[in-house]
């Protein structure tokens, strides 16, 4: 006897086991017929490999829009045409741009695949569905598939998740085939990097020596400041401010525009070491 290639789930009553005993001839039965009777343990998905790299991104920066390349080999079973993969990435891995993703199978040409994105609620990426990524004659064992993904970004700070990506492979009417995870995305990729920033004005309002002052702080942001996050200025030790105005966002204004890539950062007066807005 062979296995389905699939896992079923659930089963119908067309997937149970019928058992009945009789005389010799199968002409009259001397039990009654026991039905409803499923096969245990339940059936387990093959594995399905990926292939160093595994996954690679084109940019370790925080927030910027990065191509995402997929590499995979059907080591186990093969998967028709009407079949699909699908992608199921941890929660602050990959983020979705609001975009119509651009999707292309590299290994046959850059042809377009159809893909369907659902998000957590932070905004990143929880799964994709990837259809019809095999030809007419489906995919075969020990064959390659080379995908990639457009239009997505890295998380908008640096983040550390201890769990892979998992991708699957279905029949047309959801069943599992196969399965495989990667390493840890700690593991996976590169540790993110923290975007600079450029044209950096620190102007104190009076540059007299041990003056009492106001430091107006400009620079620009290479990628945006999501809502309710905050800055960091670092000041030397040299400057130094009284306990009574120090630490807390009360000595400071907010941030003229927390959505542009300039913002101005006003100080109430000679700052602490560091100061969180």
């Amino acid at each position: 006897m062979k296995n389905i290639g699939w896992i079923k789930d659930p089963l119908t009553a067309s997937d149970s086991f019928t058992i009945k005993s009789g005389l010799s001839g199968g002409v009259y039965f001397i039990d009654g017929i026991s039905s409803s009777i499923s096969a245990t343990p339940t059936l387990l998905p093959d594995a399905l490999s990926y292939i160093a790299p595994e996954i690679t991104r084109t940019s370790d920066t925080v927030d910027v829009k990065i191509d995402l390349t997929i590499y995979l080999k059907f080591s186990s079973n093969t998967l028709s045409s009407d079949g699909y993969l699908l992608m199921t990435i941890p929660d602050d891995v990959v983020y979705d741009m609001g975009e119509d993703l651009t999707v292309t199978l590299l290994t046959n040409n850059s042809a377009s695949i159809a893909t369907v994105k659902a998000l957590y609620s932070s905004g990143a990426i929880n799964t994709l569905r990837f259809n019809s990524v095999c030809s007419a004659s489906g995919c075969a064992v020990d064959s390659l598939l080379n995908i990639k993904v457009e239009w997505v970004k890295n998380p908008p700070s640096q983040t550390t998740v201890t769990t892979g990506i998992t991708m699957a492979s279905y029949t047309s009417a959801g069943y599992l085939i196969d399965q495989g995870t990667t390493a840890t995305v700690e593991n996976l990729f590169s540790a993110l990097e923290i975007a600079p920033v450029s044209n950096v004005i620190i102007d104190p309002e009076n540059p007299s020596a041990n003056a009492d002052t106001n430091y107006d702080v400009i620079f620009t942001a290479d990628t945006t400041i999501p809502q309710n996050s905050y800055v960091v200025i670092t000041a030397p030790t040299s400057i130094t401010v009284s306990t009574a105005n120090s630490g807390g966002a009360a000595a400071f204004d907010t941030c003229s525009n927390i959505f542009a890539s300039t913002v101005t950062i006003a100080a109430a007066s000679a700052q602490v070491e560091e100061l969180l807005l």
